[in-house]
C-alpha cells in the first residue's frame, strides 16, 4: 500500500465512530455501525486528496476530483456447468458487451460479488468421481462377499468333518479296547465280564465296519461314477470285458499271463481316452484313440491266434460286420 494511503488509513483509524459516519455522508459513502467497515469504504473511495479525514475545509469527492484511472468491472451471467464451458461462455458474453453499448458507469464503492455459486461448477466432475469411487467400493464389497461365502462353505465342510470324526471316535475306542483286552487275555488266565463285553464290542466294530463312515464314501463328490462308462452298447468293448470277467470268475481256469498284460494295456489306454467308444473308427485321429486301437487289436489277435488257455485252443472269433483296423 502506498505511503499516502497508509497515512490516510492511520488518520481514519484515529477518528471516532460519529466522525467516521459524518465523513462517510460528506463523501457519499454508505455509512455503517462499525468503524472498520466505514474505514474500508472510505479507503476504497480515497484515490486523491479530495477526502479530508477531519471533515473540515474539504469538499465531497466528485468524478472530476478523483484520479484519471479507475477499476472497471464487467458483469455477465453464465450457467453452472463444467469450468471450461463456463469460461468460454463468459468470455464470449463479455466480448459482446462493448459492441452492444451496454457499459454503465457507477461511482459506488468497490464490492465483490457472491462467489459462492462458482463452487457448483465443479459439482458434475465431483459427482462423476464419487460415482466411480462408489462403483469401486461396490466391486470390493462383492469380492469380499464371495470370499466370505467361500469361507462359510469351508467352515460348514469342516464342521461336518468334525462331526464325522466325533461319531467315528466311539467305534475307534471299541477297536482299541479289543486290542488291549486281547493282550490282557494272552498274558493272564482269566477275563472279567466287563473285559469280555468290551472285546465283543471291539470285534463288532472291526468286522462290522463303521456304517457312518461307509455312507460317506458316497457323499461329497466321492461317489462311484464308473457305471456311466460301463453302461455301454459298444459290443467290441463289451466282449473284451465279458471275456476278462469270465476268466476271473472261473477260479479253476488257468490263463496265459500275457492275457492280463494285454488287457491292462487296453484298459489303461481306454481310460486315458476318456472311455470313448469310437477308437475303432477311421475318423478317430487322436493319439489316445490310436493307442486304444492298437491295444484292442493286440488283445484281439492274441485271443484268436495264441494259446490263451493252457492246453486249450483259442475259440474262433470272427470280426463283426463293418469291423476293421483303424
Amino acid at each position: 500500500m502506498p505511503p499516502r494511503q497508509d497515512k490516510t488509513r492511520a488518520e481514519l483509524e484515529r477518528l471516532k465512530l460519529m466522525e467516521l459516519q459524518e465523513l462517510s455522508e460528506k463523501n457519499l459513502v454508505e455509512s455503517s455501525d462499525t468503524g472498520a467497515t466505514m474505514i474500508e469504504r472510505l479507503m476504497a473511495c480515497s484515490q486523491s486528496e479530495s477526502m479530508a479525514p477531519s471533515g473540515k475545509g474539504k469538499e465531497p469527492a466528485t468524478p472530476e476530483s478523483l484520479d484519471d484511472t479507475c477499476g472497471a468491472i464487467e458483469v455477465t451471467t453464465s450457467g453452472i456447468r463444467d469450468q471450461t464451458s463456463m469460461i468460454e461462455e463468459a468470455h464470449k458474453a463479455l466480448e459482446d458487451v462493448p459492441e452492444e453499448e451496454e457499459l454503465d458507469v457507477e461511482y459506488d464503492p468497490l464490492t465483490a460479488g457472491n462467489r459462492g455459486g462458482i463452487s457448483w461448477a465443479a459439482f458434475p466432475r465431483r459427482l462423476e468421481m464419487f460415482e466411480a469411487k462408489l462403483a469401486s467400493i461396490q466391486m470390493e464389497l462383492d469380492s469380499t462377499k464371495m470370499v466370505v461365502d467361500e469361507h462359510g462353505k469351508r467352515l460348514s465342510s469342516l464342521d461336518t468333518r468334525i462331526g464325522d470324526l466325533s461319531i467315528s471316535a466311539d467305534a475307534y475306542k471299541n477297536i482299541r479296547h479289543n486290542f488291549i483286552d486281547m493282550y490282557v487275555r494272552s498274558t493272564t488266565s482269566g477275563m472279567a465280564t466287563r473285559t469280555r463285553k468290551q472285546t465283543q464290542e471291539g470285534k463288532g466294530a472291526v468286522h462290522g465296519g463303521d456304517a457312518h463312515v461307509d455312507a460317506n464314501l458316497y457323499r461329497d463328490g466321492q461317489e462311484r461314477n464308473d457305471f456311466q462308462y460301463l453302461k455301454s452298447s459298444h459290443m467290441e468293448t463289451i466282449n473284451v470285458l465279458n471275456i476278462h470277467a469270465g476268466i476271473k470268475a472261473d477260479q479253476g481256469e488257468s490263463m496265459n499271463p500275457r492275457f492280463y498284460g494285454l488287457f491292462d494295456d487296453f484298459i489303461n489306454a481306454w481310460e486315458n481316452f476318456g472311455y470313448a467308444i469310437n477308437y475303432l473308427e477311421e475318423s478317430a485321429k487322436d493319439s489316445h484313440a490310436a493307442a486304444v486301437n492298437k491295444a484292442y487289436w493286440a488283445l484281439h489277435e492274441f485271443l484268436e491266434n495264441e494259446e490263451w488257455r493252457k492246453g486249450e485252443e483259442a475259440p474262433k472269433r470272427g470280426r463283426a460286420a463293418g469291423e476293421g483296423r483303424a
